[in-house]
């Protein structure tokens, strides 16, 4: 069985929501839990006092906690995160809604969905169930845990009843369950009580500047941003299972309809 942590981050100026997520393998969550808190001994000691959780957007922009601290000494910090994902090969799932797209679909009716972040969260449900679908029983059985949002309660009734049209984004055999790999309804906590939700809000805060600076012209705030927003990103599509996310072939109306929404950059993004 597989645990994920997912996680939201929206633009300063409501232009874009990018969901993430880190899939844990069940057998393996004692090590990874033992893992991040050695890790939090590390950031902890770049911060200079004990460190048992942290938001996103602080560690960013140098606010709360990290008050103080420069651009590169927190870049290291992110750094540390981005690399722990990759050596312990951790997967993420990802996805990202351009609010001017969606507005455009929405307009034209083609498929119901409340809202970009419900698009994102859907998105990421349906790759999960893409990928876990080929692997052998009950391996692919997977967990979703997220933060608590305002959106939660449309989340579980997709999980309960998906609409049709989404059945050709994984292929569903007749006579099988839909999302026949997600286990139950998500379960919503607290970020604070959840660490690896933390590290899933971070991998989103990420994407989401890499989106603002490549597909909507945001300027560096700090020398080099770029650079390294792309060398974070590129490492973190490296663990991401991008045939499921964006297929280059034999794509449906459903793989369609997310493509569209996506921000370029996301769908192009490699390792």
């Amino acid at each position: 069985m597989k645990f994920c942590y997912i996680d939201e981050s929206e633009g300063r100026n409501h232009d874009v929501v990018v969901a993430a997520g880190i899939v844990v393998d069940g057998t393996r969550m004692h090590l990874t839990k033992s893992e991040w808190a050695a890790l939090l001994d590390t950031m902890s000691a770049r911060l200079g006092s004990p460190l048992r959780e942290f938001k996103a957007s602080e560690l960013y922009r140098g606010t709360g906690r990290w008050k103080g601290m420069d651009p590169a000494q927190r870049g290291r910090v992110i750094g540390d995160v981005v690399d722990w994902i990759g050596v312990r090969r951790h997967a993420i799932v990802y996805s990202g809604v351009l609010t001017g797209a969606f507005e455009e679909n929405s307009r034209s009716e083609r498929l119901d969905v409340p809202d970009p972040w419900c698009a994102a969260d859907r998105h990421l449900v349906l790759a999960l169930q893409r990928q876990h679908q080929t692997l052998k029983a009950p391996k692919g059985h997977t967990v979703l845990v997220m933060d608590h949002s305002g959106h939660q309660g449309d989340l579980v009734q997709f999980v309960r009843e998906p609409e049709p049209w989404t059945d050709g984004y994984y292929g569903r055999r007749s006579g099988t369950p839909p999302l026949n790999q997600i286990v139950d309804v998500p379960y919503f906590v607290e970020s604070e009580h959840a660490v690896l939700v933390q590290t899933a809000d971070l991998c989103a805060y990420v994407l989401r500047r890499y989106v603002e600076i490549e597909d909507l012209g945001d300027a560096e705030r700090y020398s080099h941003e770029r650079d390294r927003v792309t060398a974070w990103s590129r490492t973190l599509a490296a663990r991401a299972p991008l045939s499921h996310l964006f297929p280059a072939r034999g794509r449906t109306a459903a793989h369609e309809f997310f493509r569209e929404l996506a921000p370029p950059s996301l769908v192009a993004l490699r390792s």
